[in-house]
This record gives C-alpha cells, structure tokens and sequence, in this order.
C-alpha cells in the first residue's frame, strides 16, 4: 500500500513537471505598450482670444495605427453668453456637428477617428459665435 501512494505522488509530480507553464514573451521591451490605449492624453487648457471659453486637445491611439483626436470647450463660468462652435476641422477631416456651449450646458467634446495622422499632429479650427 505504501509502496502505491509513493509511485502515485511521483507520478503525478512528473505529470504536473511536464506541462510548461504559459509564459508570454515579448519580442522587446516596447512590444508590450504597443496595444489599443483605454485613456485619452489631454493636454493643457489654452485661452480662446475671445475670452469666453477655453479648448484643449488630447488623443489615444487604438492600435493597427488608428487613433482618435479630441477638441474640448469650456464656457467659462462668468459668462452668460451661449456660444455656437461650428465648421470643426482636424487638418482636412471635417466634424459635420456644430456645437453650443452655454450656461448650464459649458462643456463639449468632439472626436476625430483617422489613421493619417499620428499623435500630437495636425491643426484643430473652428468658427465661433455668439448666439443671440
């Protein structure tokens, strides 16, 4: 009886020794950060040259060399003015929405989906009126 328990505890212990454990490697140290990103790089706040609201930018890369760019407004809380964003245009991709901020409603963000351009890149305009 003895004799059994041992031979069955060495036996599974090669059994379990024989299959190799999942290990992922990596071809370099940089292979593991080239995935999708869940969250989107902004950058600083810059003042409009109106003064009633301010923009910033950020981007997040989706992988397979796509990556989506965003343009964020924020009517500042002293101002009583509703404000129409429209004619929105990352280089030569156009936003066909037009957007109002007002009190109440300060905030905005559009987003540009392209594989053209990298982050960082590429100049956001837009036309900005007052809404009377």
């Amino acid at each position: 009886m003895n004799y059994f328990a041992l031979f069955f505890f060495v036996l599974s212990t090669l059994s379990a020794s024989a299959t190799p454990p999942t290990v992922r490697r990596y071809k370099s140290s940089r292979e593991a950060f080239e995935g999708p990103d869940r969250t989107i790089t902004w950058r600083a706040w810059k003042e409009t040259s109106g003064g009633e609201f301010r923009v910033r930018t950020g981007d997040r890369y989706l992988g397979g060399q796509v990556w989506e760019h965003y343009l964020g407004f924020e009517l500042y809380r002293a101002s009583a003015k509703p404000i129409k964003l429209s004619m929105i245009r990352l280089e030569s991709e156009a936003i066909p929405e037009e957007v109002v901020i007002r009190p109440g409603l300060r905030y905005a963000i559009v987003k540009v989906t392209n594989d053209t351009m990298t982050a960082h890149k590429g100049m956001w305009s837009w036309t900005a009126q007052e809404v009377h």
